[in-house]
């Protein structure tokens, strides 16, 4: 039985970890054994990690099968390899050979289709994947077992749909239960448990079930979404700090027109009340394009400022002023967490789009652009580090400038991913759509497709937002796990 379970196992393993396995077995390395398949060690070194896979018809991977029957034969180790790739001892060299492409490449495309973008939920596919070969099972039989349409488990095992568990059928439970029964019942327990990570005595039917359904390293994430739907659930127009007005801020403060250069954070906070107190005041309803890698202190550490910063932003949403920003993100998704969070109210106020860079920026230098196109604009590009009086910002109204700038800021927008969008209306498809309606928020209903994720209140249907960054539809999948 023992032998059995480690060949179904090593059936639904990667390219990479079957290699890997092939040449633990043989006790070699990529040194060695580039030197029987007429492969450089670098491309071995490449197929080992997982950074390539060879093409199953390709010419390297027919060299490769050559190489490891060679090498297995001239140090006697046919036997081993035969072993490990379910071969007959007394097989020919073709039929050997033939054996080597099954055992690296049969079923590849399977699994590897689980990394595709259109896969809502890979983590549970996979496993589900792994289990059912295992015991193994098709998925007539489960579905039979389940009382459900075979076509719907097609779906589950592809990742387009997860069980649910609401209603009196509770399929999420029945799978669970019918799968961790399955894999009792054919001594599968230890393998099992060794794939999940955990000790065989830890193994039951509920760590079973949390693994099968629940991805642990996503919880971050899935907290992250928790929240943020927990605060646009709860969101009130009204509420929050308790801003003077504009006009209690500015008064009839005249706009002075300025000099042509600011130096330092206090120039650039003069800058920018100028900036967008023109916009604010135009006759006009005008647009925002805003990006900044500067440090931040200049908003957050002058709380005086800070508050003139939040009156001005809130009144040119106030009033109608569309506005388009760059997040700068360069170390990682927590980042884009903390940019949508502190710019929540304005996002629900349906005027601001968000996006960020595909690629992360040059350190070495800090770039600031905000462009109001035809009017004003603020740009800065210094190298990193400089002292804070030594920042130096220009301010342009020429003609000739703001399109020059403009072309730079849309040259940006073309190297951008947008992370948030809001529409009025939009016409939603069930089709290969997740819905989550009143479940977990009562309020709040959840379109969760391929590649974007909508959600909207019921308070206030006619404010939708979109996601789209690969992270956060991430993330809104494996929230949708628990539900």
């Amino acid at each position: 039985m023992a032998r059995q379970s480690k060949v179904c196992y090593i059936v639904y393993m990667k390219f990479a970890d079957r290699f890997n396995e092939l040449m633990t077995q043989l006790n070699t390395n990529s040194t060695r054994l580039s030197e029987y398949c007429d492969i450089d060690r670098t491309s071995l070194s490449r197929f080992k990690s997982g950074a390539r896979t060879p093409k199953s018809s390709g010419k390297a991977s027919s060299k490769l099968a050559k190489g490891i029957y060679v090498y297995a034969d001239k140090q006697g180790l046919l036997p081993v390899l035969c072993d490990t790739i379910g071969c007959e001892h007394n097989a020919s060299y073709n039929e050997i050979k033939q054996s080597i492409y099954k055992y690296l490449f049969d079923d590849i495309s399977t699994d590897d289709s689980l990394d595709d973008v259109n896969v809502l939920y890979p983590h549970f596919a996979r496993r589900l994947d792994y289990i059912m070969r295992l015991i193994p099972i098709s998925n007539v039989e489960l579905s039979n077992i389940l009382h459900i349409d075979a076509s719907l488990m097609s779906r589950y095992r592809s990742g387009k749909r997860l069980p649910s568990n609401k209603g009196s059928s509770n399929i999420a439970s029945l799978l669970v239960d019918s799968l961790y029964e399955l894999v009792v019942k054919g001594d599968y327990t230890q393998t099992v448990a060794e794939h999940m990570g955990i000790d065989t005595c830890d193994f039951n039917v509920s760590s079973f079930g949390d693994w099968l359904l629940l991805d642990e390293s996503a919880n971050a994430d899935v907290e992250f979404i928790r929240d943020l739907l927990m605060r646009y659930d709860s969101y009130d127009k009204q509420s929050g700090v308790n801003l003077p007005s504009y006009e209690e801020l500015f008064g009839n403060e005249k706009i002075d027109d300025g000099p042509s250069i600011y130096y330092g954070v206090k120039g650039l906070q003069e800058a920018v009340i100028r900036f967008l107190r023109r916009a604010v005041e135009a006759d006009d309803k005008r647009t925002l394009l805003l990006y900044s890698d500067h440090d931040m202190s200049w908003i957050t550490d002058d709380k005086s400022f800070r508050v003139k910063w939040a009156v001005l932003m809130n009144e040119c949403v106030r009033k109608g002023i569309r506005i388009k920003i760059i997040h700068n993100i360069n170390r990682s998704h927590d980042e884009m967490k903390k940019a949508i969070m502190s710019w929540l109210p304005l996002y629900l106020s349906g005027m601001v789009e968000a996006f960020c860079f595909k690629k992360q920026a040059i350190l070495r230098f800090a770039h600031t652009l905000f462009l109001c196109p035809d009017y004003d604009a603020i740009s800065a590009f210094t190298a990193r580090g400089i002292d804070e009086s030594e920042l130096m910002f220009n301010y342009y109204t020429d003609a000739r400038s703001l399109n020059s700038l403009k072309a730079s800021y849309h040259k940006m927008m073309t190297d951008s991913i947008s992370i948030v969008q809001s529409y009025t209306s939009y016409d939603f498809t069930e089709d290969d759509a997740v819905i989550l309606d009143g479940n977990p928020f009562t309020n709040i209903t959840i379109y969760i497709y391929s590649d974007h994720v909508f959600f909207y209140s019921k308070r206030n249907p006619g404010l939708i937002f979109r996601f789209s960054h690969p992270l956060l539809c991430k993330a809104f999948k494996e929230f949708a796990l628990l539900f």
